[in-house]
C-alpha cells in the first residue's frame, strides 16, 4: 500500500523519455491475466513500476480530476497492443457517498474530514496513457493504524482499517489526505512500522457488529504511538526536495 524501496541496481537504470508507454523488462506469460505481464512501464519521462502510486485522469464524470491508484499489474493487450494496467483504485469519502453496489447497498461514510480515502477492493483496468504522474508519500507523521467496521457483516467492505494522516504531492483533489482506509489482511509491513506493531504481531482489529450499529467514529488502537495533533499546523504538506 505503500510506495516500495527501490534497489540500487534500478536506481542505476536507465530510464526513456518516450511519448508512449514502453513497457519495461522481460514479459512474463501470466495464466491469470492471460497475457504478458511486465514489472515497469517507461512514460512521461518516469519509470513507473509495480506498486507505485500514480495519480491518473479519468474523465468518467466529465470533470477531468485526478485519481490515486496503487499499480498491481502491467500488461500488453493482446488485441489491440496497447499498454494496460490494473490496479487498485483510491476513493474519496465523497464518491463513496454517491457509491452504490449492484445490489442496493449503500456505502457508510464516516464522520471524518471530508477528504478521507478508502483504498478498497474496486480494481480496474485502464490504459497507461491515464497516468499523469507519481504520488508521492511525503509524511507517516502521526500514522497509525484503528478499527472501523462500515458496512454491514457481510459485505465484502466488512474488514477495513483506518490509518490517520497521510501526506501526498499533486495526487487526487487535496494536498493533505488525512486518511486511508484498506481492506483485510495482513497488513503491509510498512504500514505496520508506521503504527507502531510488531511483525508478529495479531492483526485482528476488526469487530462484528451489526449494519445498524455499524456506523462509528474511529476507536483509537492502545497499541499505536500516537503523536499529539498540532491545531497551529497548517494543512499544507513540506516538501521534502
Amino acid at each position: 500500500m505503500v510506495n516500495r524501496k527501490r534497489t540500487i541496481s534500478e536506481m542505476r537504470q536507465t530510464e526513456v523519455v518516450t511519448a508512449e508507454p514502453v513497457l519495461v523488462g522481460a514479459g512474463k506469460w501470466s495464466p491469470k491475466h492471460k497475457a504478458l505481464v511486465y514489472p515497469a512501464v517507461d512514460y512521461l519521462g518516469m519509470r513507473f513500476r509495480i506498486g507505485d502510486h500514480v495519480a491518473m485522469y479519468t474523465g468518467d464524470k466529465g470533470d477531468g480530476r485526478e485519481w490515486v491508484c496503487v499499480l498491481e499489474t502491467l500488461f500488453k493487450d493482446r488485441e489491440d497492443d496497447t499498454a494496460k494496467f490494473k490496479g487498485r483504485w483510491f476513493w474519496s469519502i465523497q464518491d463513496v457517498k454517491e457509491h452504490k453496489r449492484e445490489d442496493g447497498e449503500e456505502m457508510r461514510a464516516s464522520k471524518c474530514e471530508s477528504h478521507e480515502l478508502i483504498c478498497c477492493d474496486n480494481r480496474d483496468t485502464n490504459l497507461v496513457e491515464s497516468i499523469s504522474r507519481k504520488a508521492h508519500i511525503l509524511s507517516y507523521d502521526n500514522f497509525q493504524l484503528v478499527k472501523r467496521v462500515v458496512l454491514k457483516n457481510d459485505s465484502p467492505w466488512k474488514r477495513t482499517y483506518f490509518c490517520e494522516r497521510q501526506f501526498y504531492h499533486k495526487a487526487h483533489r487535496f494536498s493533505e489526505l488525512n486518511s486511508i482506509l484498506f481492506p483485510g489482511d495482513p497488513i503491509p509491513k510498512d504500514l505496520r512500522k508506521a503504527a507502531g506493531l510488531s511483525p508478529q504481531e495479531d492483526t485482528e482489529l476488526e469487530s462484528e457488529v451489526d449494519y445498524d450499529d455499524a456506523y462509528h467514529e474511529p476507536e483509537y488502537s492502545v497499541r499505536s504511538n500516537r503523536k499529539p495533533r498540532n491545531e497551529n499546523l497548517s494543512g499544507e504538506p513540506v516538501l521534502l526536495w
